[in-house]
This record gives structure tokens, sequence and C-alpha cells, in this order.
């Protein structure tokens, strides 16, 4: 029998000395090199590890390069895309999510071991109790407030106790091609997600879903992006500007010069006749004034 197990096996996120007492057989304690404790803002919570050669490293749903994104994660940039347009998968058809976990995204699996090609195969048989330690000890200890994402069933019976007052409970069915069509692509989780952590954390909460290079979710950075962008193409079109003057002959500038001077002088003796022409127009109102006959006006 083969088994697929992501190594190390607890990495993501800091387990009190109590709770490694209680569940007795987790290996050691450790420290997440990616979502440290007091980082996370969200928890996704799936079912267990991919079981297929070179899938699963640790992170629920992720996978290293060069392994090609599971059918899963796909739905899961389907969602991703209806929540966020913008939203570019990663070239190649990558799936390593290690960019969510270090911005605060707890990638959690409700088993973390699975017997090779046969999933959910190492349900009941004690990894619940240790992962319910970890969601209740992320829910009791993150007191400012944590968006938890349920997909499956196996996840929704983790977060069953969750305090919804405190935190904000997502629920939804496996992004599995199995069941992702009874709901997963519509369920808007990644938005309401980021909704509501900015509403708790302002817009410092916002997490950015990007896994792409270049590319954002954050509607704060977005703005930041698009002015850049815009001084890039404004300083590029002055320098293009700038260089088409410089490309200009130099007897050919002499020359616009030149007809500038003579627009200017021939616009000065236009002005010049029109008010020597108005003048006159005055002047000779005012002599015919004074040579009417005042008897004349009577009539």
């Amino acid at each position: 029998m083969r088994l697929y197990t992501p190594a190390p096996i607890a990495p993501l996120v800091y387990f009190s000395a109590r709770l490694v007492s209680d569940v007795g057989w987790v290996p050691a304690v450790r420290r997440s090199r990616h979502s440290p404790f007091n980082t996370v803002k969200v928890v996704i919570v799936g079912q267990d590890p991919y079981h297929n050669h070179n899938q699963a490293h640790g992170l629920a749903f992720s996978v290293r390069p060069p392994t090609p994104a599971p059918p899963s994660l796909k739905n899961m940039y389907t969602c991703l895309k209806n929540d966020y347009p913008s939203f570019v998968p990663p070239p190649n058809k990558g799936g390593l999510l290690t960019p969510w976990a270090d911005r605060g995204v707890l990638m959690l699996n409700a088993c973390l071991t699975v017997r090779a090609h046969d999933a959910g195969s190492h349900a009941n048989r004690g990894w619940e109790r240790f992962t319910q330690k970890v969601i209740d000890l992320v829910a009791a200890k993150r007191t400012r407030g944590v968006v938890f994402m349920a997909w499956g069933t196996p996840a929704g019976k983790r977060v069953a106790k969750v305090d919804a007052k405190r935190h904000l409970v997502l629920k939804s069915v496996h992004p599995s091609p199995l069941s992702a069509s009874r709901g997963f692509f519509t369920c808007r989780h990644f938005r309401l997600a980021n909704e509501w952590l900015v509403g708790r954390y302002g817009p410092d909460g916002e997490i950015d879903w990007a896994l792409t290079e270049g590319n954002t979710t954050k509607a704060v950075a977005k703005e930041a992006v698009k002015e850049e962008a815009d001084e890039k193409k404004g300083a590029a079109a002055q320098d293009a500007g700038d260089e088409d003057f410089d490309d200009v002959d130099e007897d050919v500038l002499e020359e616009l010069v030149m007809e500038t001077k003579k627009a200017e002088v021939v616009a000065t003796a236009q002005k010049v006749e029109v008010k020597a022409t108005t003048e006159q127009k005055t002047v000779k109102s005012v002599e015919d004034d004074e040579n009417v006959d005042p008897e004349e006006t009577k009539a």
C-alpha cells in the first residue's frame, strides 16, 4: 500500500504545547514557513490531500511545478475568474498557491494523509481530531476575526462550531468536478471574504488572490497599477514628442521661426490698420453730428 502525505505533515500553523500533548502523535511543534499564526486572515478547509503522484506538498489544493493544476484547482480558478474578471491563472498550467499562504491564507485539509488513488481513504482515522484542534485554536486566538471557507461535507463539519459573530463562515460544495457544478462556481467566496476583511481590517485586510506576476485582484493595488501605467504612458508620449522635436532639421527650424515672426508682423500691421480705420470713422461721425441743423431735429 502506498501512502501520500504532505511533507512535512504539519508545516502550516504554530501549535501550542498543549495542543501537541492533547493529540499525542504530532511529530513536532512547527511554525509555518508561509503563514505564521498571527498573520492568518483566511482558512480554506478541504477534504484530504491530492492522491496522485507528485501532487500533495503540505498546502491544501496546491501543487508544485511542474505538476499541472488538478481539476479541483482549475475549478477554483474558474470561481476566482467569476469573482474577479481580472484574475489570470498561472502560466504553464501552474498550481502553486504559496503566494496565498504568504498573504495570510491557511490552506488545511480535514485529513492530512490519503491512500494512493483512493480519495477519502483515511477519513475517520484520527486526523479530524487534529485539524479540529487547529481550527479551534485559530478561531479562539485570532479574535479580530478570520474568514473560514469550508468546501465539502468533511470541511463543513470542522467549522460547525466556529463563532459566526466573530468570524465569517462560508460553506460550499467541494471544487471537485464531481460536485463543483452544484454551486461552487458561483459561491463568490473569494470576493465575499475580501468584502468582509476590508470591513473588519480596513483596506490592508484585503487578500490579493492573484498568482501571476503583474496581476492583482486588490482594488487599491489596481488603482496604483493604473496610475503607474498612465504615468509611464504620459512619460513615453513626452519622450516621443521631444524626440520628434529634436529630429527637426536646423534649417527647417529657422525657417519656421522666420515664418512665425513674419506672421506676428503681419498681425501687428493689421491691428494698426484696424485701429486707424476705427479712429477715422469716429472723427467723421463727430463731424457729421456737428453739421446737423438743430431745427431739423425738431421735425
